[in-house]
């Protein structure tokens, strides 16, 4: 179940990624500096965040399923 899981997450963690980098080419953010207007995608902004936290929790439910099957062994 662990497995299953951990494979879930990561298959988010993925599409999570897909779907920032698709909205940060055909939505970039504009920024106003003091001197000039910037356009950005949406990797300055914290929302590369959300898919890292995903993975990490993926990959931590693998490592629990092989740890609780050797244990169940």
């Amino acid at each position: 179940m662990y497995f299953i899981s951990g494979i879930i997450f990561i298959a988010i963690s993925f599409m999570m990624f897909f779907f920032i980098d698709l909205f940060s080419r055909i939505f970039p953010q504009e920024v106003m500096l003091l001197d000039e207007d910037v356009v950005q995608g949406y990797y300055q902004t914290g929302s590369l965040l959300f898919p890292i936290i995903a993975g990490i929790i993926g990959l931590f439910f693998i490592v629990m399923h092989y740890l609780l099957q050797g244990k169940a062994e």
